[in-house]
């Protein structure tokens, strides 16, 4: 079972309960995958997500189709690494035919640890620098999501998402601002808080 197929079981099973389905997902993804270059292993210590639908609409997600033949954005498959100007992204989309009950959406990768590195990389923009001048480092350009138990993961903690805003007084972004969408494990050093609750 992929990553997407395993998130949209969640959602399928804790139906008009999103925030159960992200909650569960995330300790899946914390817990069970890495992402590899080359022979580098890297597994995730914080991670954020962003999940529009037409009954979930996140105003903060980026809504990039898969087969995008008239649109300006690149193609993104799901549950592949979306390298884009504010980090990386493991991407998402449902399999549906019909754009009205379409998912758009990602995991924002915001902290990796590798068993080589005394320290953790934190920050979307400083793992996507990271990951790059590793790749270069080590001659690689393939960089793959594989899963593999996490030896990191303890207690895994919520907290809000990092760094949004509402300018303007937006309606749909006042509604999803403070959702506990950003998860971490807890004990990383380096990480930002705001509100926080044991998962």
């Amino acid at each position: 079972m992929t990553l997407n197929q395993h998130f949209n079981k969640l959602l399928r099973d804790n139906r008009n309960d999103e925030q159960t389905a992200i909650e569960e997902m995330a300790k899946y993804v914390l817990n069970n995958y890495c992402l590899r270059v080359g022979n580098k292993r890297y597994w995730f210590t914080e991670i954020e997500f962003y999940y529009y639908t037409p009954d979930h609409r996140d105003p903060f997600s980026k809504r990039n189709p898969i087969k995008p033949q008239d649109t300006k954005f690149p193609e993104v498959d799901s549950d592949k690494l979306f390298f884009h100007y504010s980090g990386v992204d493991i991407s998402f989309d449902s399999d549906e035919s019909d754009k009205m009950k379409r998912q758009y959406g990602g995991i924002l990768i915001r902290g990796i640890k590798s068993p080589d590195d005394e320290e953790s990389v934190n920050g979307p923009l400083k793992v996507l620098c990271h990951l790059l001048n590793t790749a270069q480092r080590l001659g690689e350009s393939l960089f793959t999501l594989t899963a593999n138990k996490s030896p990191y993961t303890a207690e895994i903690l919520s907290t809000t998402r990092y760094g949004l805003s509402n300018h303007g007084n937006d309606g749909e972004k006042l509604k999803y601002i403070d959702k506990l969408y950003r998860f971490y494990v807890k004990g990383t050093k380096g990480i930002k808080h705001n509100k926080t609750i044991k998962k």
